[in-house]
C-alpha cells in the first residue's frame, strides 16, 4: 500500500465515521471558552498569596519531595518547559486545579529550602521564569471538582481520596471543608500525612464522632461506607464536627513543633476526636495526655501495643481509645490547673512514708499530674508506690 493510499484510508475512516454521528445527541458536557497568558513565577506565587488565585477544596496537599524539586530546578536551569499551569474560573473566582506541585516547588526552590547553595541570581531565576497559565471560564463548582479529576487521572491518588470521591456531593463537601483547614496544610507533619491524606480521615471521624457513630475501621472503605449509612445524622453534626477539629487543632498548637508532629497521624488523632466528643475532659488533659505517650524516644509501651500490627483495625482502634481514657482518668477527670501549678512549685522534692526522695525534675508533666491527683483523692499508697518506683529506677540507672 502506498503513502496515498494509507492517507485515503485514513480519510475515509473519518468519512463514516462522521456520517454515522448522530447529532441530534445532546453534548455530555458544557463547553468553556478558554484563554492562555505567558506570565512569571513570582507573578502567580503573588496571585496566590493575595487570594486573587485560590485552591479549591479538592486540591491535594504538597507532596513533592526535595528528589522532585531538585529535578524541577534541572528543568529550569535547562530552560526546558514546566507545562501548563490550569485555572478555573466560577463566580469570578480562579481556582487553581492543576500546578500545585510545580508552584509550591517553585516557591521552595526560590528560598533554597533544601539548603543546596543556590545563589541569590539563581532563585531569581526560579522566579523570573516564565510559565503558561490557561484559564477555563464559567465552570460549576461539580465541573471544577471532575476537572481536577481528570487532569489527575494519571496520578496515584490516595485511597482515600479514590473512596471519597464516591460520596454525595453533601458528604464529600463536609469532609472537604473540615479536612481544608489552614493547619493540616502548614503544620509539619510526616510524608505519610500529605501522601496519605490523613487530613481527610481525621474530618471523616470528626463527622462520625459528632454524630455520636462508633468507631470503625480507620480505612477510607470502611468510613465512607459508614458515612453513607448514617449521612443525614452525619450532615446534621456538621457543627460539632467543626468544633472537634478546632479543638483538636487548638491542642496540637499548644505542643511542641516536634511532639505535635510525632503525635498528627490519622490513627490517632481520629480516635482522640472520638475521645473528645464522648469524655470530660480539659484541653491540659490532652496535651499532658499526648506529651506522655509521644515525648519518649519512642511511644509508651501500652500505646505502641495498638500500632504494630493492623493498626487501623476497629479493634485496634478501641484498644488505642481505653488506653488514652486509662491515661485520661490518671490525671482525673476534673483537673484545677492552678491548684496543681501550686502544689508543683511548694517543693523541690517528693518525698515518701518510707523515707525515699525524688528530684521532681525527674517526673514528666503528666506522672506529675497522676500523682497531684492520687494525693487529692488521699490514695496515699498508691502515691508513695509511684515515687518508690521512680526512686529505684534512678538507683539502678
Amino acid at each position: 500500500m502506498t503513502q496515498t493510499d494509507s492517507v485515503q484510508k485514513v480519510m475515509d475512516v473519518i468519512a463514516q465515521a462522521a456520517t454515522e454521528m448522530d447529532e441530534s445527541s445532546p453534548v455530555s458536557s458544557r463547553w468553556h471558552r478558554r484563554s492562555s497568558e505567558m506570565t512569571s513565577v513570582r507573578a502567580v506565587l503573588t496571585r496566590l498569596k493575595e487570594g486573587t488565585i485560590q485552591l479549591p477544596l479538592c486540591q491535594r496537599l504538597y507532596v513533592w519531595g526535595k528528589e522532585h524539586r531538585l529535578s524541577l530546578w534541572d528543568t529550569i536551569r535547562d530552560n526546558a518547559s514546566l507545562g501548563t499551569i490550569i485555572l478555573a474560573e466560577h463566580d469570578g473566582v480562579l481556582y487553581l486545579v492543576d500546578g500545585l506541585q510545580r508552584l509550591t516547588s517553585c516557591m521552595y526552590l526560590s528560598v533554597d529550602h533544601d539548603e543546596v547553595g543556590m545563589t541569590e541570581a539563581e532563585k531569581n531565576e526560579v522566579l523570573n521564569y516564565t510559565i503558561t497559565i490557561e484559564t477555563v471560564y464559567d465552570m460549576s463548582l461539580p465541573e471544577i471538582k471532575n476537572y481536577f479529576g481528570r487532569l489527575n487521572s494519571g496520578i496515584a491518588l490516595a485511597a482515600v481520596v479514590k473512596a471519597r470521591s464516591k460520596l454525595s456531593d453533601r458528604l464529600n463537601s463536609a469532609v472537604l471543608a473540615l479536612s481544608s483547614n489552614p493547619y493540616f496544610r502548614e503544620a509539619d507533619t510526616k510524608i505519610t500525612f500529605n501522601k496519605g491524606h490523613h487530613h481527610e480521615i481525621i474530618a471523616m471521624n470528626a463527622l462520625l464522632a459528632a454524630a455520636g457513630i462508633g468507631i470503625v475501621d480507620n480505612k477510607a472503605a470502611s468510613l465512607c461506607k459508614t458515612l453513607q449509612e448514617y449521612e443525614d445524622d452525619v450532615l446534621n453534626a456538621q457543627k460539632k464536627a467543626q468544633a472537634l477539629i478546632d479543638r483538636l487543632i487548638s491542642v496540637f498548637k499548644g505542643l511542641d513543633t516536634a511532639l505535635a508532629k510525632r503525635a498528627l497521624s490519622a490513627n490517632f488523632a481520629s480516635v482522640l476526636l472520638h475521645v473528645m466528643a464522648k469524655e470530660e475532659c480539659t484541653d491540659a488533659q490532652l496535651a499532658a495526655v499526648i506529651q506522655h505517650i509521644f515525648s519518649g524516644r519512642k511511644a509508651i509501651p501500652e500505646y505502641s501495643a495498638t500500632t504494630r500490627s493492623q493498626a487501623a483495625d476497629a479493634k485496634k482502634c478501641l484498644e488505642r481509645y481505653q488506653v488514652i481514657v486509662s491515661l485520661l482518668g490518671k490525671v482525673g477527670n476534673t483537673f484545677d490547673s492552678k491548684s496543681f501549678e501550686s502544689w508543683k512549685s511548694s517543693s523541690s522534692v517528693l518525698k515518701t512514708k518510707g523515707g525515699e526522695i525524688v528530684d521532681i525534675a525527674e517526673f514528666s508533666d503528666f506522672d506529675l499530674r497522676s500523682l497531684y491527683t492520687l494525693q487529692k483523692q488521699g490514695k496515699t499508697e498508691e502515691y508513695d508506690q509511684f515515687v518508690a518506683k521512680k526512686y529505684h529506677e534512678l538507683e539502678i540507672a
